[in-house]
């Protein structure tokens, strides 16, 4: 009877000590589970700064390329403005010098008459 008193009693500590050791393993695990839920929501807030950051860097390129076209399209306006003026003032200094011509010819052509009364 003692050597089953003594048995249970080993029994009994050893299942104390399983005990305790469960224990210390679930809490263990519980502290685990704890670290991994904030590691998972720090990696998920640093995932949206991502994310707001490459919307943002997404809407600033398409602002950029958006007055880039406005700018190209201002400059073509802008040379084709030029070259219109351009022409304009080749044509206009064409007229002027053809008119030259014409006075000049016009005052040879007095000259001619004038002499020829006189003479």
């Amino acid at each position: 009877v003692l050597a089953m008193a003594g048995l249970l009693d080993t029994i009994g500590t050893q299942a104390s000590e399983l005990q305790d050791r469960l224990h210390t393993a679930e809490r263990k695990y519980k502290e685990q589970e704890k670290r991994l839920a904030r590691k998972r929501d720090m990696v998920r807030h640093k995932q949206e700064d991502v994310d707001t950051y490459r919307s943002m860097m997404d809407r600033r390129k398409k602002e950029f390329e958006a007055k880039h076209a406005a700018n190209v399209k201002t400059l073509q306006a802008l040379r084709e403005t030029d070259r219109d003026k351009a022409k304009k003032r080749r044509e206009t200094a064409v007229m002027v010098q053809e008119m030259k011509n014409r006075v000049e010819d016009l005052r040879v052509t007095y000259s001619d008459i004038c002499k020829s009364r006189a003479g």
